[in-house]
């Protein structure tokens, strides 16, 4: 330990006497691992750690897909959902939800709360137990039950202040009072925005209700409402690729029993953090290679200075070495300075990354990147930095540590009586890392001219709408005081009135679903006095539901004929 502490105020003190190169170093190396440590942060949230339920690789997204459309996914209808429950051995146990948000009467006012209709089964399925109260059983969810509810812990601390006797209280909903059964714990977020979602859920997750469907009742959905989420939780020793082949089973069986709405439709299994991640994986991995190469070509640089510079201490080490120091003393202490280096350049860069990821997820990672909410500097980030600042301080090191490991006294006493000039063998060296220094920038550099290039095509492409100075805004109206149709259009055109007669206001009007949002409205297209397509012919179009106002909003030309009045 001594020798050791030796060696570092010896590697200090000949960095202090060179600052321009320390500092140069120093900030090279904070860039790099700064940017990785930031993008790890966000790589680990996504990607790496495991999802918040018991054995979350169990889980599973069931979908309904088409023969004739390979890939196509669906959600599903609650009565195939239903036969898929029953029939199936792969899954120990199948739950579903539905999407919706929720107005509730807060402490203050009405609040406007996300959350989703669950069958009774869902929380089984992801293991989850609530901090107080219970889970929805079979009881509530069946048609006519009474009306029940969860909370989720940040919305019991906002609107019941943490209160320990809300368990059996009513609580008033924009379709009338509800009886709280269970508050869930913190950190439950459930269901995330996941493919097909689109933006259904802007925050989180905070209050659910039983779906309350009965297979035989007069308001049951039929097997061509396509709308329930379904999560199923493998069985033990059960694979997802067996779950998928008898659920295919059962959906053949269907399509003949019930071939006017299964006709050509089958399963899809997908593992549910796949279905979670989504395209983010290879877009976050490629961003992670790209900054990773940026600290390699800091490595390499960092060794050309570092060779440089021992190129200038050959006397220094000549006659340590005529003096009785080992090659392994001449090694550590090389390989002391690059650590030392890599240590203050790794500290630097920590803190870098640290006010980098607010940053990073703030401002730069789009906001539709799913878990972003649980980006985190935690012990696996840190030991991530340390890790690759250890790394780095060995790469960098090792090329001007092996030249120190093979001192040649007489040459190099005589290179420092000629000024330090360099032998072939460094000029050799330098030249190969300039070469792979130069290549991996030229690599760094195609890939941005490519990405420029489709960022150019893309912001050139017509849309057929234009986003300048358009402005958007969510409205929903309770139920409980818009239970008429009737009301809720005139209510929804004296709003559109009254926005499109605000100062500085050209245009408004509404639409169910905003381009490129997410959302779809999709349906069969027949057209008049021609055959009926076979059920294997895709003839589905999605649709949008607008106001007349809404193409002038949207600068949407109509090419031909005239818009809607």
């Amino acid at each position: 330990m001594q020798t050791l502490l030796q060696e570092l105020r010896i590697a200090w003190r000949g960095l202090v006497r060179v600052p321009g190169f320390t500092i140069v170093v120093v900030l090279t190396l904070a860039l790099g691992i700064g940017a990785n440590t930031a993008i790890f942060t966000v790589v680990n949230a996504v990607l790496l750690r495991p999802l918040p339920y018991e054995e979350p690789d169990d889980l599973a997204v069931i979908w309904e897909t088409r023969h004739s459309r390979p890939g196509y996914h669906m959600f599903a209808s609650p009565p195939n959902f239903a036969d898929w429950r029953a029939a199936t051995r792969s899954f120990e146990s199948m739950g579903a939800f539905f999407a919706r948000d929720f107005f509730l009467a807060g402490r203050d006012e009405t609040v406007r709360v996300h959350g989703a209709l669950v069958t009774h089964d869902l929380f089984e399925t992801l293991r989850v137990r609530p901090v107080l109260g219970r889970t929805f059983d079979a009881n509530d969810d069946r048609e006519g039950a009474a009306p029940v509810l969860m909370l989720g812990h940040g919305l019991w601390q906002r609107e019941f202040a943490g209160a320990q006797d809300v368990i059996g209280q009513t609580v008033q909903m924009d379709d009338g009072p509800h009886t709280v059964i269970g508050v869930m714990p913190p950190g439950f977020d459930f269901p995330p925005p996941i493919d097909l979602e689109g933006d259904a859920l802007p925050g989180r997750a905070d209050l659910w209700r039983p779906f309350g469907y009965d297979p035989g009742g007069d308001s049951a959905p039929g097997r061509g409402a396509h709308f329930w989420t379904v999560i199923g939780r493998l069985a033990p020793g059960a694979t997802h690729e067996a779950a998928e082949t008898e659920l295919r089973a059962v959906a053949a069986r269907l399509e003949q029993e019930f071939p006017g709405t299964n006709e050509d439709w089958s399963v899809l299994v997908e593992p549910f953090r796949q279905v979670i991640v989504g395209d983010v994986r290879t877009a976050l991995l490629v961003l992670f290679g790209a900054v990773g190469a940026v600290l390699l070509i800091g490595c390499v640089n960092i060794a050309n200075l570092l060779l440089a510079r021992s190129t200038g201490r050959q006397r220094e080490f000549a006659i340590r070495a005529a003096l009785g120091a080992g090659r392994g003393a001449l090694l550590r202490q090389a390989l002391v300075e690059s650590q030392l280096l890599a240590a203050i350049g790794g500290l630097a860069g920590l803190l870098l990354a640290w006010w980098g990821t607010g940053m990073l997820v703030t401002r730069v990672v789009p906001a539709t990147v799913p878990r972003l909410a649980e980006v985190s500097f935690d012990p696996v980030v840190i030991t991530f930095a340390v890790g690759i600042a250890i790394l780095t301080g060995l790469l960098f090191g090792m090329v001007p540590a092996v030249r120190a490991f093979r001192p040649d006294l007489v040459e190099w006493l005589r290179a420092g009586d000629r000024g330090g000039e360099g032998g072939g063998g460094h000029g050799r060296l330098r030249s190969m890392l300039v070469i792979t220094e130069v290549a991996l920038s030229l690599v760094l550099l195609v890939g941005a001219a490519l990405l420029f290039n489709s960022f150019l095509a893309i912001r050139g492409e017509d849309a057929g709408y234009t986003v300048e100075r358009a402005l958007t805004l969510r409205v929903s109206l309770p139920a409980s005081s818009y239970s008429d149709e009737s009301r809720r259009v005139q209510a929804l055109r004296e709003l559109e009135e009254r926005v499109g007669a605000l100062p500085g206001v050209a245009a408004a009007g509404f639409a169910l679903d905003i381009p490129l949002a997410g959302d779809f409205q999709g349906t069969s297209l027949i057209v008049a006095d021609e055959p009926a397509p076979a059920a294997s012919e895709d003839r589905s179009v999605n649709f949008g539901l607008v106001t007349p106002g809404w193409f002038d909003a949207m600068g949407i030309r109509v090419l031909e004929g005239r818009g809607f009045t």
